[in-house]
């Protein structure tokens, strides 16, 4: 019975032994394939990472999920394609004064220099002078008593065609037209804000060369529009007794 004994329990180590050299062997197998699941979450699917076969191939690519905002330098790149571009700075256009053409405001300076009017309410005429030198007369009518033409040196301060007159009392105002009192042209040179004075054509040229008017100068319309193209704002105006 010893004998039978001693046989069983040696058989029994035997088992267990041998079992025991199975799971040992059958273990890190098992670990690994539990494992692989879990890598293969951080691992992109392109990693060639052969981790149950124990593969020395870990190659990683640097376009996967773990590098997500790198990328392989191409060869074709050179350095001088990591070099920021210099921006060369735009050129300004120099501007250059553009030289204007003779106006209007050339001319009339030039005309306030040369022209001088003169006008004589003793033989209601009025002159024109070119400096010195006198290039035409003109008959005018002048201010009546109470409504005296003012006396003293001036300048014309307007120039309108075709002007629309206003009554100096009852303030009714009369349009363009053949019986608009100051005819088609006028020439101011005094105001002192709410009244003007000037020259200017007339709708009644019988009465050119009396003492009638408000005080402005009366003339024949066709001579108003002569001396109107001769004069500009600022031409000197001398009116004398």
């Amino acid at each position: 019975m010893a004998i039978i004994h001693s046989i069983n329990t040696s058989l029994m180590i035997f088992c267990f032994g041998s079992a025991g050299l199975l799971i040992s062997a059958k273990l890190p197998q098992l670990k690994l394939k539990q494992l692989t699941p879990e890598i293969s979450q951080v691992l992109p699917a392109t990693s060639r990472l052969t981790i149950a076969g124990l593969s020395t191939d870990k190659t990683l690519t640097k376009t996967s999920s773990v590098y997500p905002e790198l990328e392989p330098l191409s060869s074709e790149k050179t350095a001088s394609d990591l070099v920021e571009p210099q921006v060369t700075p735009k050129r300004l256009k120099s501007k250059i004064p553009k030289v204007l053409p003779a106006t209007s405001y050339f001319t009339d300076a030039i005309a306030a220099i040369t022209y001088q009017v003169v006008v004589d309410l003793s033989d209601t005429t009025v002159y024109l002078y070119w400096g010195e030198q006198l290039l035409q007369s003109h008959p005018v009518a002048i201010g009546k008593p109470g409504w005296d033409t003012p006396t003293g040196s001036f300048k014309i301060i307007r120039k309108q065609p075709n002007p629309i007159w206003k009554e100096p009392i009852t303030g009714e105002l009369i349009p363009p037209g053949p019986d608009n009192p100051l005819g088609e042209r006028w020439i101011g040179f005094w105001s002192d804000g709410h009244h003007q004075i000037g020259l200017h054509g007339t709708d009644e040229e019988e009465l050119i060369g009396k003492a009638v008017s408000h005080g402005c100068l009366r003339m024949l319309n066709q001579d108003i529009k002569q001396l109107y193209e001769q004069v500009s704002l600022g031409t000197p105006v001398i009116v004398r007794n």
